[in-house]
């Protein structure tokens, strides 16, 4: 039986969003206007503890902070940002990560990120980015960058029947396991003209990686 705590909920709320990093600090995205303000405050911690650590003008989609201090986020894909994933530096600047040709989508070859939303760093300094390959219509992948050696760990990629067309893969979890929900979002409402064509049950998977990047069960 697979216990809930091993599942990660992404909530996307607002057009505006706070981000938790480690210990009850922040980073807000704000508009530029917000930016430049932001930046004239200091960065003292409040009574509650809370810090804003760098102000973008991006919209994220997710975070991780890696075992040295590197904040490092997906931006929503929503949003047709040029870069996928960035390092965000203390004055808000945004560096493609891993670097640029990885950042900016596949190219002819495969070889890039095309859409990421869940992004994990591990405790080998290893970032994992979960590429859903909806922007381009590919096949979606899971690409671990190790930021130690800045060079490419591994690449799994995640082809039919592990995902179809539909699949919207947004986050995942740390366990040594891929987990996958079959929601149906095509059928439901806003993705379909209004109507809600959903058919329960809405599955939960769970898959395990094996070592040559092939996804086994």
């Amino acid at each position: 039986m697979i216990r809930k705590s091993k599942f990660l909920l992404l909530l996307l709320t607002s057009l505006t969003l706070t981000i938790i990093i480690s210990s009850q600090k922040y980073i807000q995205a704000q508009e530029p206007s917000q930016k430049s303000q932001l930046q004239n405050q200091t960065s003292e911690v409040d009574s509650s503890g809370t810090e804003i650590v760098a102000a973008v003008n991006q919209i994220p989609g997710n975070i991780t902070v890696t075992p040295d201090g590197r904040i490092i986020i997906s931006l929503h894909q929503f949003y047709q940002t040029p870069s996928r994933v960035v390092e965000v530096s203390k004055d808000g600047k945004l560096t493609p990560f891993p670097n640029l040709k990885w950042s900016q989508g596949r190219n002819e070859k495969g070889v890039g990120l095309d859409a990421v939303l869940g992004i994990q760093s591990d405790s080998n300094s290893i970032v994992w980015m979960l590429d859903n390959g909806m922007r381009g219509k590919v096949t979606p992948q899971l690409v671990g960058w190790n930021t130690r050696t800045n060079k490419l760990e591994q690449v799994i990629s995640l082809p039919f029947p592990v995902t179809t067309a539909n699949s919207f893969l947004n986050d995942f979890s740390k366990d040594g396991y891929l987990y996958s929900v079959i929601n149906q979002l095509h059928r439901t409402p806003p993705l379909n003209a209004g109507k809600n064509d959903t058919k329960p049950p809405f599955l939960i998977i769970r898959i395990k990686p094996l070592a040559d990047g092939i996804v086994g069960r």
